[in-house]
């Protein structure tokens, strides 16, 4: 969903770092007439296969937090990873303690955008190191008992203790 903040580090971006970018979602509408982030955002948003098959097929997916709901990570912190995609996140202390930041997911601080432009180049660079990551984070999501499954299977439990 747009953003005033994530419009702003994503124009900083787009700028230092020419690649092929796609923005889904909502409300990117609202973007500056003149804003060079235009030619990258795709009408509307995208669920569930076409969701996945976009994350997996992407180089890096970007997971931007909700500074309005004060979020230290969201469902795509799990999805990225699950569906087979590099996640590259703010860094908050949640996100750190889900993986092992440069081995199973990459970070960013979003006061600082170069570091946001570096990452990216980083990731850019080096295929096998970006592909061993994909790897590692999907391990990490499915070792860590983040999966869907997982969280139904909570919630069975849950219900069911709650029942007796």
């Amino acid at each position: 969903t747009w953003e005033n903040e994530r419009a702003g580090l994503l124009e900083h971006l787009v700028e230092q770092v020419p690649a092929k970018y796609v923005i889904h979602g909502s409300q990117w509408h609202k973007l500056d007439h003149g804003s060079p982030l235009r030619p990258y955002v795709r009408t509307g948003e995208i669920f569930v296969d076409d969701m996945a098959r976009a994350i997996g097929a992407a180089k890096i997916s970007l997971g931007f937090l909700r500074k309005k709901n004060r979020d230290e990570y969201t469902q795509r912190t799990f999805e990225v990873p699950a569906c087979g995609g590099v996640l590259l996140a703010e860094r908050t202390p949640a996100h750190l303690a889900y993986y092992v930041e440069d081995r199973e997911a990459a970070f960013f601080d979003p006061r600082r955008p170069d570091e946001l432009v570096n990452r990216v180049r980083q990731l850019l660079e080096h295929d096998a190191e970006r592909e061993a990551m994909r790897q590692a984070g999907r391990a990490a999501v499915e070792r860590g008992g983040h999966t869907y499954r997982d969280r139904l299977n909570s919630l069975f439990e849950l219900h069911a203790q709650a029942r007796g």
